[in-house]
């Protein structure tokens, strides 16, 4: 016998209120997972800062070093450039920087690239004096690539003439005197140079050495150091067949301290 359903089931249509708070519920998820999940934007951000005195004093024909820091502080890696410019200029002093491991005259940029929160603390200033009085102003700048609006400076000052004699003050710089004779030569020169003695005491901050520089800061050779003590030391010193003629820069390391003279080789 067929037995028939005489009240067949019906569909019941959904709410429409319902489904709308379906939907505004599964955006509201999307939406926060979205969030969850999107990247964190870079930031670029640093710091320059001159540990040393900005005013030092020395006696004429020496020389004054700054030292200065500079730390990525943003989020991601950067490229800074640096560049040094003589605010106030006294003839025959001379100055040089060093950045990034490399070192260069006024004029000449210097690059350098830091990680996220990696530090620099070898950014380095050196003024020359001969003896000639006056007074040296010379501003070190840099800037981010990452982000070209950030950029900061030091700005410092040089001093040497009336008044430098008084060795008490605290800007006192003990003198390297280096120096190169003949120069400009074309084959042979003597290298001279002297470790100060302050006060009847020896100032001893490790080893000496030299190294020769081209103008845009490349580093060609590093000379024999004669010797370290406290006096007098010469290199007699021959030209090697390999290094070209032109301007160099000849540095003097001694500790933290360090002397530069320019020197000409003919061709």
């Amino acid at each position: 016998m067929k037995i028939t359903n005489c009240c067949p089931a019906t569909k019941i249509p959904e709410s429409p209120h319902f489904a709308s708070r379906s939907l505004l519920l599964a955006l509201y998820f999307l939406l926060a997972l979205l969030g969850a999940i999107s990247p964190i934007r870079a930031s670029y951000d640093f710091e320059f800062f001159c540990r040393s005195d900005t005013v030092q004093r020395v006696e004429p024909g020496g020389g004054a070093d700054f030292y200065s820091t500079i730390r990525n502080t943003g989020t991601e890696r950067d490229y800074y450039e640096f560049n040094c410019r003589v605010v106030q200029e006294v003839p025959n002093w001379f100055v040089t920087y060093c950045a990034g491991g490399t070192c260069g005259i006024p004029g000449i940029a210097l690059h350098e690239s830091l990680d996220a929160r990696e530090t620099d603390t070898m950014v380095h200033l050196s003024v020359a004096t001969d003896f000639t009085s006056g007074e040296e102003i010379v501003n070190v700048s840099v800037r981010s690539t990452g982000n070209p609006v950030l950029a900061d400076s030091v700005t410092t000052h040089t001093l040497a003439g009336a008044g430098i004699e008084e060795r008490s003050s605290r800007y006192f710089s003990p003198r390297l005197g280096l120096s190169t004779a003949p120069n400009p030569f074309r084959r042979r020169t003597t290298i001279s140079y002297e470790i100060p003695r302050v006060e009847g005491k020896n100032l001893r901050f490790g080893s000496s050495s030299l190294s020769l520089y081209d103008h845009q800061g490349r580093r060609w050779l590093t000379v024999p150091s004669p010797g370290s003590d406290p006096g007098r030391h010469e290199l007699y010193w021959l030209r090697p067949s390999r290094l070209p003629g032109g301007i160099y820069l000849l540095r003097l390391n001694w500790g933290s301290r360090s002397a530069w003279q320019k020197v000409v080789i003919e061709e």
